[in-house]
């Protein structure tokens, strides 16, 4: 049995305090949480479709802040062509995994898509500045 704590406060004022018995642990009471505090919990990251896991792992592992690959470079990475549509329309780089799922493989590792000229597209992580 754990005893599990809870204070409330708001600055430095308690609103409240209680205390009460658990068998659950703090793992599952952590999971709980967004429920007890009648907030969503945020969904988790969109699966990297295997395809694009060569190039999923090329961005994770890349120090650097921006990097711009040709679509031939894309096609080693992911062992395998480009579907037309990349080579045709801006919106298969879309930074949304929505209608998109190839985005995941550079949202999930923290870049966006920046730019697509002719052949070749910017990523840019996450956060960075130009």
């Amino acid at each position: 049995m754990r005893t599990l704590q809870i204070e409330l406060r708001e600055d430095d004022r308690t609103l409240l305090t209680t205390e009460l018995e658990t068998h659950l642990t703090a793992q599952e009471l952590l999971r709980l949480l967004p429920t007890l505090l009648a907030t969503p919990a945020p969904a988790p990251p969109p699966k990297v479709s295997p395809k694009y896991a060569g190039l999923a792992q090329h961005l994770r592992t890349t120090p650097e802040d921006h990097l711009t690959l040709s679509f031939q470079a894309i096609e080693d990475l992911l062992q395998g062509p480009l579907p037309e549509s990349a080579r045709r329309h801006r919106a298969w780089w879309s930074n949304n995994t929505r209608g998109h799922s190839q985005a995941a493989a550079w949202l999930n590792e923290g870049w966006q898509v920046m730019t697509v000229q002719a052949d070749h597209v910017t990523f840019q992580r996450t956060g960075a500045t130009s």
